[in-house]
């Protein structure tokens, strides 16, 4: 099998699909020679569906708002404040947050959230529990890749946690364990572990931890 998407046989000529390890450059070497031949296949068809929806809309949002156009993060920015300018932009506070009923429900507002700014969220069954999903940095259609085979909270957590990499400007790979952030040299470290605390403080602010 070609392990190719459809999709792609349909463009007009061949997609300029970079390689894997230049996508993901905050993963050290030694782990992209272990990713699985499945979630390179994911990556792949992920990267279809960017290039398929820069073309459906002409290379242009089809969201009146992008927020990875509007924000950016640093990883010397303080968390607290980084998180609550996101919040702010996806228009979802603390207390709608608080009453939404289930995880489920958390994960669909959260998902419809990132939508409607123009972040395209997709999900997948990895097949794979150590990946728990991914993102593609694009200037106009960015990308977050979605193991739904992880619990629902995990999934909430992996798309902030991916969002905060389409902040930084970077595409980006979460896993279950992160031992290889110990690998990474200097910038890439920061991003990898700015990522977890960020998404972290988004999600459960130590400030509304310390006042309940």
């Amino acid at each position: 099998m070609l392990k190719v998407p459809v999709a792609v046989f349909f463009f007009p000529e061949p997609p300029d699909v970079p390689d894997i390890a230049k996508t993901f450059r905050t993963l050290p070497d030694v782990e992209f020679e272990q990713i699985p031949s499945r979630m390179q296949l994911l990556v792949r068809k992920a990267k279809a569906l960017q290039l398929n929806l820069l073309e459906f809309t002409g290379g242009r949002s089809l969201s009146n708002r992008l927020v990875t156009r509007d924000l950016s993060l640093e990883v010397t920015a303080d968390l607290a404040q980084s998180a609550e300018k996101v919040r702010d932009y996806l228009g979802i506070s603390l207390d709608i947050q608080q009453a939404w009923p289930d995880d489920e429900t958390a994960l669909k507002e959260w998902r419809r959230a990132l939508l409607s700014v123009g972040v395209y969220v997709f999900k997948d069954a990895f097949r794979n529990k150590e990946f728990s999903g991914f993102c593609l940095f694009d200037e106009v259609v960015p990308i977050i890749y979605v193991n739904n085979s992880s619990a629902k909270t995990r999934q909430i957590f992996t798309l902030i946690h991916e969002l905060a990499h389409l902040l930084y400007r970077t595409s980006g790979i979460d896993t279950i364990h992160d031992e290889y952030v110990a690998h990474l040299q200097n910038d890439a470290r920061a991003v990898e572990v700015f990522c977890n605390q960020f998404a972290a403080e988004f999600l459960s602010p130590r400030l509304c931890l310390l006042q309940s």
